[in-house]
């Protein structure tokens, strides 16, 4: 206590040692019981997820106002951030899903 910040570097690589192994196991583990009750699981990448407007697209830090507040610098749009960025991951989702399904059809067809 008397030196606050000592092995800083072997602390954060103990934890990310650590943190890793859970969020595999985490992810391995939904998607096996999605496949066993028939539903799938779309992995988006949440990087800006609570930035981006899910009213008009517009990416803008400065619309994150707080940490549970999103006011969009373009169109004023206010939500809940956690509720704004779940709407575009579950945008992303879908997009993926069904993009990949469309495209299976239409290599089908062709």
């Amino acid at each position: 206590m008397d030196q606050p910040g000592t092995n800083v570097a072997a602390k954060a690589a103990l934890n990310h040692a650590i943190a890793d192994p859970g969020w595999q196991m985490l992810a391995r583990y939904i998607t096996y019981k999605a496949a066993d009750a028939g539903r799938c699981v779309e992995w988006v990448d949440p990087r800006n997820t609570s930035r981006t407007c899910s009213a008009c697209g517009h990416l803008d830090p400065a619309s994150r106002r707080s940490q549970s507040l999103f006011v969009c610098s373009r169109c004023g749009y206010g939500l809940n951030a956690d509720v704004n960025a779940a709407r575009n991951v579950l945008r992303a989702g879908h997009a993926r899903h069904f993009g990949a399904k469309r495209d299976q059809l239409a290599n089908r067809a062709s």
